[in-house]
Parts: C-alpha cells; sequence; structure tokens
C-alpha cells in the first residue's frame, strides 16, 4: 500500500518560535509513529531548514497577504499527483 502525502504547513520547524516546536514533535512522532502510513514534509515560514530530521522540509519566506504561491510547486515536488494531506 502507498503511504499517503502529508504536508505540514506551520511555521519553519527551524523557526524559534512555540508554533514551529509544535509542529517539529508532531513531524518527529508522525514519522517515528506512523512513518509506514505518511509519506511526511513540512512547510514553514521562515527557518532554513537546517534540522537533521527524517522528513522533506520546505520553506518560504515572502508573505503576500498570506497566499503562498509557492504551494502548488512544493505538492508537485513532495507529492506528484497524488491526492494527500495538507495540515494546518
Amino acid at each position: 500500500m502507498d503511504r499517503i502525502p502529508l504536508l505540514i504547513f506551520s511555521d519553519a520547524v527551524s523557526s524559534p518560535t512555540g508554533l514551529a516546536r509544535i509542529t517539529r514533535e508532531l513531524a518527529v512522532r508522525i514519522a517515528a509513529h506512523l512513518g509506514d502510513v505518511f509519506e511526511l514534509a513540512t512547510l514553514g515560514h521562515g527557518g532554513c531548514g537546517n534540522y537533521h530530521l527524517p522528513f522533506k522540509q520546505y520553506s518560504w519566506t515572502f508573505n503576500d497577504d498570506f497566499i503562498i504561491r509557492a504551494l502548488p510547486d512544493v505538492w508537485q515536488d513532495f507529492a506528484g499527483d497524488r491526492k494527500g494531506i495538507v495540515l494546518t
């Protein structure tokens, strides 16, 4: 069975914010306990993604009225044409 693409959209896991910490901990737990079900990646604001974590990390810094114009490109790179979940 193919794993389900799961993209968590939040602050970048390498950012020093509380939201980034929550995202990082959630992503690490999902990867550790549900890695056979979900193919995981994060898309976060800020940060450089320099953590050595067991999932792909994407980041964005440009804010255009909270419209993330790179989201379709990120999804295409991460999941291709597969359906999946974006968790915010």
